[in-house]
């Protein structure tokens, strides 16, 4: 924890709750079709699959994110915005697309507003005006670095808020328990040390996402008459 900061652990703790207003409740990130096709049915399916999605996040949203982290450091305007348009493109579907840019226009709205930060500023009127699509993790990575979060800890808050956006939607969608979900995100903490490992020194040109299974949920998804979620 950077300055090993009381402050900055309240940061994480507020970034990551599922009360943040950036609409994080409103997208299953393809549950509703897993579910609908019987791709995910029980609690040993429900833990495959959000397992997979977080591996999926890793290799994508968080080396955006860690880049955008490492370029507000530094200063580099034209390298976070280089960060936000590389993971868009990255993101294969349109409510795939729809959800992040959604979720980071709200979140960059609500931080520029409470830390009146110049680069953060700059960033939310150019996701106003279109000039960039302000994905959310780009964006996350960007308030961390404002908030003196360190990387390990914008790392884990991405993989957390995966999990737990996929959990939350079993909850509405299938036959699970809180307990159960509980648990399936004990055993994903688990396992993060090694993924984050893996990535953190990756950069952008180096993200990678090989998830046929997931573009076609989302595809089924948005052709689909069951829609609980917005994806």
């Amino acid at each position: 924890m950077h300055n090993n900061s009381l402050r900055s652990l309240m940061h994480v703790m507020q970034f990551s709750d599922s009360a943040l207003p950036v609409g994080g409740f409103s997208f299953s990130n393809t549950l509703e079709s897993a579910i609908d096709v019987g791709l995910v049915h029980d609690y040993a399916t429900l833990n495959e699959f959000s397992e997979s999605l977080l591996r999926q996040a890793a290799t994508t949203d968080c080396i955006a994110a860690l880049n955008a982290h490492r370029a507000t450091i530094r200063g580099d305007y034209n390298a976070i915005i280089r960060c936000d348009k590389a993971l868009l493109a990255r993101k294969a579907n349109t409510e795939q697309r729809l959800m992040s840019q959604r979720m980071g226009r709200k979140i960059a709205e609500l931080c520029a507003e409470m830390t009146s930060d110049k680069l953060l500023l700059r960033l939310t009127d150019d996701i106003a005006t279109s000039r960039t699509s302000g994905c959310y993790a780009v964006v996350q990575g960007v308030v961390f670095a404002i908030c003196g979060i360190g990387e390990r800890e914008l790392f884990a808050a991405i993989c957390y808020g995966t999990a737990a956006m996929v959990l939350n939607a079993a909850l509405r969608t299938m036959r699970i328990t809180h307990r159960q979900t509980q648990r399936i995100l004990y055993t994903l903490a688990e396992q993060i040390e090694s993924i984050y490992d893996d990535i953190r020194e990756l950069d952008i040109d180096q993200m990678h996402s090989f998830s046929p299974q997931v573009d076609i949920l989302a595809a089924i998804h948005e052709k689909g008459a069951k829609r609980l979620f917005m994806n």
